[in-house]
Order: structure tokens, then C-alpha cells, then sequence
């Protein structure tokens, strides 16, 4: 193996690694300040690694992670920003997407939307995602997506 295919041999490694960091924290249910600001790291390191080694669509499921993490941790702005570069990059990779990548790239931004008490886009997203989610095509997907889209916090939402 050469040095630039041992390295991003690492940076995918680490991405993997600190994408599951990111989960443990995001599943224990009881975290400290600390656990969330190691959740936040987490995350972006994981992005970051994505980034050198990966492609699209690790891309746009790490921002869709930190849109997650942001909008579990309150913090709409960040939460917002990051669904809409998934959004943005679910559309402009949509042949690379699975229609999960598809279906949570719009559940990202109705719970961003609803955490930013913006009630008529998320209501909007909160719908096509339902209407996705229902209609991905692999069952054992689909059962994932629709229980994670039926859980969490919906702020009000509808």
C-alpha cells in the first residue's frame, strides 16, 4: 500500500471511529456538558475525515448527523445550517443517494425547521419526509427510518 493510500485508509478509519463515538453519546441516556461537547467534536471530527476520504454521500450523512446532534442539543441555527447542506447535497448527489439518505435528508430539515419554531417548513419537509420514509424501498430501512422519524423530539410539530 502506498503512503497516500495508507493515509486515507486512516482518515476513513477515523471517520468510522468518531461516527460511532458520535452514536454511543447520542444513546446514553444521560450525558453531561462534557459528553455533549465530546458528541459535537465527534461529529465534526468525523466530518472532517469524511471529507479527505470519502465520497457524497458520507458527505451528506455526517452533515445530517451533526443537523441530528445540533437539533437534539438545541441549538437551531447549527442544526439548520447543517441539514441544509445535507439537503443541498442530497439533491446535488441524488443518483448517489439511497432513498433513506433521501428521505432522512428531509427529516433532518423539518426538525431543524421545528427546533427554529419556523412551523410552516417543517411542517412542509415533515410531510415528504413521511411521504419518503414510507415508501423506501428495502423494509428493513424503511422500519429504521419510520421508528427513528416516529421518535425524538417534533417541537410542536405536527
Amino acid at each position: 500500500m502506498t503512503e497516500p493510500e495508507e493515509m486515507l485508509k486512516l482518515y476513513k478509519d477515523l471517520a468510522i471511529k468518531t461516527n460511532g463515538k458520535a452514536w454511543s453519546l447520542l444513546e446514553k441516556s444521560q450525558r453531561t456538558r462534557v459528553d455533549d461537547l465530546e458528541l459535537i467534536e465527534a461529529g465534526y471530527v468525523s466530518l472532517h475525515h469524511w471529507r479527505l476520504a470519502g465520497t457524497a454521500v458520507h458527505l451528506q450523512r455526517a452533515h445530517w448527523l451533526l443537523a441530528h446532534i445540533f437539533t437534539i442539543l438545541h441549538q437551531p441555527d447549527l442544526a439548520l445550517a447543517h441539514a441544509q447542506v445535507c439537503l443541498d447535497l442530497t439533491s446535488k448527489y441524488s443518483t448517489e443517494m439511497a432513498d433513506f439518505d433521501q428521505a432522512y435528508a428531509l427529516e433532518g430539515m423539518a426538525r431543524a425547521h421545528a427546533l427554529n419554531h419556523q412551523v410552516s417548513e417543517a411542517g412542509k419537509y415533515r410531510l415528504q419526509a413521511a411521504e419518503l420514509g414510507a415508501s423506501i424501498e428495502d423494509s428493513e430501512d424503511r422500519k429504521i427510518f419510520l421508528a427513528d422519524f416516529d421518535g425524538g423530539e417534533w417541537f410542536g410539530v405536527q
